[in-house]
């Protein structure tokens, strides 16, 4: 993963305490409404992301103009602009938003159209919904294996 521009590290999940909160709420069936909505939010995300990078897109672009600077020049820690190209998406920023869920203005601002498919309060059809996403952003030109 990008963590600024050509500084690279290599992991899998950085461990946040809501996120395992959510995962032993879901294993254990005690998730409230709320909690279920952002569980469904968060493993949408995940599982989008995941594809993207599977078919070749990186977690982020390792672009300079996409990083926050500090006053000093030095780039501020996790400080990160929305692409404004689909060049300059990566698979976290082309995801659904992991806390809001949907793709909201920011597929728009790309010029891209929102998948069709709906999905599934269970997740059940997740894999055509990731068909939709694949057919727009291949249709705007990005190169999905």
């Amino acid at each position: 993963m990008i963590v600024r521009p050509g500084e690279w590290v290599r992991g899998r999940f950085t461990p946040r305490d809501d996120i395992a909160r959510l995962w032993d709420g879901a294993r254990k069936g005690t998730l409230s409404k709320a909690q279920v909505k952002e569980f469904r939010n968060l493993m949408t995300h995940e599982y989008v992301e995941s594809r993207l990078m599977k078919a070749g897109l990186p977690y982020l672009q390792d672009q300079a103009g996409l990083w926050r600077k500090e006053a000093d020049g030095t780039y501020a820690d996790g400080g990160r602009y929305s692409p404004k190209s689909l060049s300059a998406a990566g698979a976290h920023d082309l995801a659904p938003n992991p806390v809001r869920g949907g793709f909201g203005t920011a597929w728009q601002k790309l010029g891209l159209k929102h998948p069709k498919t709906e999905l599934a309060a269970d997740l059940s059809n997740i894999d055509d919904f990731v068909k939709d996403v694949f057919h727009e952003l291949r249709a705007k030109g990005l190169n999905l294996k």
